[in-house]
């Protein structure tokens, strides 16, 4: 037990020392900034971090500020190539470029 406790302290501290200036994560994976902003916050609660702690709230900053108009989100696959948050133009049905997946992502990390 006392094992997984430093393994999961030591976990912690590696996301973050991989946060961003910015607040966010890069993902690697998904639409990456939002996908690794959920992931970021998720693994500091479970390592026992608390939601008032530095590093989730500059998360939450990063992910408010890419909060669109209509109150969805949506990041460009652009993202992950670019190594920078990319927001989408447009998308069929949707002006804003807001996606259910990066608003639900984006939800996910803020809760």
């Amino acid at each position: 037990a006392g094992e997984i406790k430093v393994a999961v302290q030591r976990g912690a501290t590696f996301i973050e020392a991989m946060q961003r200036d910015d607040g966010s994560w890069y993902g690697c994976w998904g639409n990456c900034f939002t996908y690794g902003c959920w992931f970021g916050v998720e693994g500091l609660l479970c390592a026992g971090r608390p939601a008032s702690c530095e590093p989730i709230q500059r998360c939450t900053r990063f992910l408010l500020s890419k909060q669109n108009a209509d109150g969805g989100w949506g990041e460009d696959f652009a993202s992950c190539f670019n190594r920078e948050y990319a927001s989408r133009d447009k998308l069929y049905g949707c002006d804003s470029g807001s996606t259910v997946v990066c608003t639900a992502w984006a939800l996910l990390a803020l809760m």
